[in-house]
């Protein structure tokens, strides 16, 4: 007759209390370590898209990338190894397709938006601005309020001094060019805010 399930029990357990203490700690520390890998590898929602082995397991992956500095020049790198739709983190893709713009961040989108908007937000002025509103219905409302702004009519109505400063920056960058390196993030911070205020 077979021993019964209390037996083996017992039995199993006073193996593994026989275990010296220096064997059973990083015989653990190992178990969690591949536990923690296989679920967020391989049982994840994002499992099925592609992308670097340690991205799928850590989001020190994609840190260590953006603190080396070339972070915009390994998502290409990654995408044309890839595809479109890379894993970038165990809870995060990159997508780089023309097509998923309007499907991710139109206002008809059912996608929220992430976090990473918070970094947008001005603790100092109270609301999220327009941008970094992460609340579908708040941000539906403002946007409203602002929409004739951005209509076509009046863009192509605003064109004309938009081109006037376009036509500003470029007589200075011929006018600097000879003389060496220009600070594109000054001069470019420079015509967006003499832009807005002409606006």
């Amino acid at each position: 007759m077979a021993p019964s399930p209390l037996i083996m029990c017992g039995q199993v357990s006073d193996r593994i209390k026989s275990i010296p203490l220096h064997i059973t700690i990083p015989l653990l520390l190992v178990t969690f370590a591949l536990g923690f890998i296989i679920k967020r590898r391989y049982l994840s929602p994002l499992r099925r898209f592609p992308g670097p082995f340690w991205a799928s397991i850590t989001r020190w992956w994609l840190v260590h990338q953006i603190f080396r500095g070339d972070h915009e020049k390994v998502m290409l790198r990654l995408h044309r190894k890839y595809g479109p739709i890379i894993r970038i983190s165990p809870f995060e893709v990159a997508i780089s397709d023309l097509e998923a713009i309007k499907i991710i961040y139109g206002h008809t989108s059912n996608f929220t938006k992430s976090e990473s908007y918070l970094a947008w937000h001005n603790k100092n002025a109270g609301n999220p601005s327009l941008f970094s509103e992460r609340d579908k219905k708040v941000h539906a409302v403002r946007r409203r309020n602002v929409a004739n702004a951005y209509s076509m009519t009046t863009v192509v109505q605003l064109e004309q001094y938009v081109d006037f400063c376009s036509t500003q920056i470029l007589k200075q960058f011929e006018r600097l060019a000879p003389k060496g390196p220009i600070d594109l993030g000054k001069w470019l911070q420079m015509y967006g805010n003499s832009t807005n205020l002409t606006l």
